[in-house]
């Protein structure tokens, strides 16, 4: 099984110059990335130098993580669907990812989801990524309820992004083990039958996104659910790299080291 692993990344206002190199480097180490949308997006030049620059040293293989709110803040939503309009433009056709908050509105997200549906542009998924709880069952049973609508309007580019270290620090917080999480996700059929992302992050106490190994998060485990499941969605490790070529490489080497064991 070929999965791309990558890294999330952030641009600032930086120079166009500066910019291509950047991502050529990157590029030269790495399979892919996921471009976080910050305040730099809503300059139409920078949004072209990041996508046309990512298209020609990635291929497709990028991603863009949106403001994780839109589902909720009505100016966030605004914000994406100006953004969605250059990305037709430019024929953007990779994976945009927000959040699902706790507090799922039914009536409201089926409405809003409705919407995003037929303004997200050709050939892209929206992808709802499930966010660090404490009421982690219950949670996780509402986004299995909201992925059964969605399946049943036969809604095609609105999927799920599975975040491993939010599932298992949610459980955590709950007083249960990664192996109850990785049971109880697995009960959930909707949210099995629409992963098409992985994000990959450790966490210790009250510390999250921390590198793969310093924290409680079983690897192993998870790379065996990945497999079982034949999960072949790319994998975006949501660290904070210092070095791409030290602790970069070694956090990938690491991943592609479990899933080929």
């Amino acid at each position: 099984m070929s999965i791309s692993i990558g890294f999330r990344m952030d641009f600032h206002k930086i120079q166009y110059e500066e910019l291509e190199e950047i991502i050529k480097q990157y590029s030269a180490l790495f399979e892919r990335y996921e471009i976080k949308v910050t305040n730099s997006f809503e300059n139409a030049e920078q949004v072209r130098c990041i996508i046309n620059f990512s298209k020609k040293y990635l291929k497709d293989k990028f991603s863009l993580h949106l403001p994780k709110n839109i589902l909720e803040d009505g100016e966030e939503l605004k914000k994406c669907e100006l953004l969605f309009q250059m990305l037709k433009d430019m024929k953007y056709d990779g994976n945009l990812i927000t959040h699902i908050p706790y507090d799922i509105d039914f009536e409201k997200y089926e409405s809003i989801l409705l919407k995003l549906s037929k303004i997200i542009p050709s050939n892209s998924i929206l992808l709802l990524e499930n966010i660090v709880v404490e009421r982690s069952t219950e949670y996780l049973i509402k986004i299995n309820k909201l992925f059964e609508i969605l399946d049943k309007f036969g809604i095609n580019n609105i999927k799920f992004c599975l975040d491993f270290g939010h599932l298992v620090f949610s459980f955590y917080k709950n007083d249960k083990s990664q192996e109850e999480a990785l049971k109880e996700l697995s009960n959930c059929i909707h949210i099995m039958q629409n992963i098409k992302e992985i994000h990959l992050h450790d966490f210790y106490g009250e510390l999250d996104h921390l590198h793969l190994g310093e924290g409680l998060l079983k690897l192993e485990n998870i790379a065996k659910f990945i497999l079982s499941n034949e999960i072949s969605s790319p994998i975006i490790i949501e660290t904070t790299i210092s070095n791409p070529n030290e602790d970069g490489c070694e956090q990938i080497e690491l991943v592609k080291q479990i899933l080929s064991s």
